[in-house]
């Protein structure tokens, strides 16, 4: 399953609202599979945190901004 677009406000960032989505999500699947811009280091850390891991990339041609994406995969 692909997770979309988990974005959370910047002023409510650090507060456990993206924690609380993810683990949601988790709870309801087997896999999520997401798309996260390369360069974006906060995010990659807190995937990684909750289980991700890289198992792809690609140059951003995919995207509207055209920015590097990397393909994360968690599994239970």
């Amino acid at each position: 399953d692909l997770l979309a677009h988990l974005y959370i406000e910047p002023g409510a960032q650090g507060r456990g609202i993206g924690e609380a989505l993810l683990e949601r999500a988790k709870r309801r699947r087997r896999s999520l599979d997401l798309r996260v811009f390369a360069a974006n280091t906060r995010a990659r850390a807190f995937y990684a945190r909750h289980g991700f891991s890289e198992v792809g990339a690609d140059d951003g041609s995919g995207n509207e901004e055209g920015l590097p994406d990397l393909l994360l995969r968690w599994r239970r």
